[in-house]
């Protein structure tokens, strides 16, 4: 398995740098039980994406799977050659690629505006409009 700290620098490596795009994780012991994972995803200081928090109500998760799968979704993104950034289909349960996708530097500004169109959620449209008032 590769480092935390080696996947989050290659993430935030290809983000627009004017948006100031962080990702996080830590864990969290409570009391005796194993340690709680957590993942977040913060663009100008503000949080826009959070799991578990935000994905409590689903069913069928466990917290080591679910890690795993996360950290293999962002390398599958890294690996992706960038003609495919737009039509390839992740395996993405936790609705982060949308994110990764509007931030990313390698989409230009054109993809933006097409993808402003049908924005997947408010967090999408303003990060899309954010990069947008900044070209």
């Amino acid at each position: 398995m590769k480092r935390w700290s080696k996947l989050k620098r290659d993430v935030e490596c290809l983000m627009a740098p004017k948006l100031d795009f962080k990702i996080y994780a830590n864990a969290y012991n409570i009391e005796e039980s194993i340690p709680v994972p957590r993942f977040w995803i913060t663009v100008g200081g503000k949080i826009i994406w959070d799991w578990p928090k935000d994905y409590i109500e689903q069913e069928g998760w466990y917290f080591y799977d679910s890690t795993i799968k996360i950290s293999q979704l962002l390398r599958d993104y890294l690996n992706t050659p960038e003609s495919e950034l737009l039509s390839k289909q992740f395996e993405d349960p936790f609705r982060l690629v949308p994110i990764l996708r509007v931030c990313d530097k390698r989409i230009g500004e054109k993809q933006l505006e097409n993808l402003l169109e049908n924005p997947d959620n408010f967090e999408i449209a303003f990060i899309i409009s954010n990069r947008l008032s900044h070209s």
